[in-house]
């Protein structure tokens, strides 16, 4: 896919990679985050290479495997010619299967927006595909749109067609519901000594995740409905904490 992404200002997203812990990762990253700090402004794109590939591939087989994508991009051909075409699509799309890197010479071009994906197939590689001839190919047809979701999963970044569905944060319920028992405690008398030692933990323990009891009841119902925003986790709250105010918390959290 070199040379064929590019993001919503129309830079170029560059292949990048990285060594971490024995492992040899990569990424896409926008031109402009590879040049010196001074050079311009910081905000881009950084998406794992093998995320974004497979959703590619994946928005590409459903595309083709649509029974009306055919007679969409080749126009008001005859039956035999469309059932040809139909047949050839299906072979692209199980070779695909077996190997990705099969996908990659039919894409022209690839544009990333917020969530939104614009794919654009090549003329000469579909008809070469289909069988056709590539004047008789709907140009429009060969342009595809596509909701995408980007969701932070600790340091990952996992990329899903439409709307991904709901991922619970356990762990963060959990200590939600620890803390606010810990917050009644606290208001009926008990020290953060005496808290400590009924749980077996430590009073710094005990006084960095009561904090998460202040958390607004927005943020809550999103947390329960597995919508976590980005950095609504345990170890990120302690860490870098958060505003008291319920509406600063939202501005903070809650961008869209």
């Amino acid at each position: 896919m070199i040379g064929k992404l590019f993001d919503e200002t129309g830079d170029r997203l560059t292949p990048s990679h990285t060594q971490k812990a024995g492992k040899h990762l990569r990424y896409y990253v926008s031109a402009r985050l590879l040049k010196p700090r001074h050079a311009g402004p910081r905000d881009g794109w950084r998406l794992p290479a093998s995320e974004l590939e497979r959703l590619l591939v994946e928005l590409l087989n459903d595309t083709l495997s649509d029974p009306s994508f055919g007679p969409r991009s080749l126009g008001a051909g005859d039956a035999d010619a469309l059932q040809t075409a139909r047949s050839r699509l299906l072979d692209r799309v199980a070779a695909v299967r077996a190997n990705e890197a099969c996908a990659f010479d039919l894409i022209e071009r690839v544009d990333l927006a917020r969530g939104t994906i614009r794919m654009r197939l090549s003329a000469g590689a579909y008809a070469a595909i289909t069988g056709c001839r590539e004047q008789e190919i709907v140009a429009d047809a060969l342009v595809i749109h596509a909701p995408f979701t980007d969701r932070k999963r600790g340091v990952e970044t996992k990329l899903y067609l439409g709307a991904p569905l709901p991922e619970h944060d356990h762990t963060l319920i959990r200590n939600i519901v620890t803390a606010r028992r810990w917050l009644d405690d606290l208001t009926t008398g008990m020290s953060f000594a005496a808290i400590a030692a009924r749980e077996g933990t430590s009073k710094r323990r005990v006084k960095d995740l009561v904090d998460l009891a202040m958390l607004s009841p927005r943020l809550l119902d999103r947390i329960a409905a597995g919508e976590r925003p980005d950095g609504l986790a345990t170890d990120a709250l302690i860490k870098q904490g958060f505003p008291a105010r319920w509406s600063e918390q939202e501005r903070q959290f809650l961008r869209s």
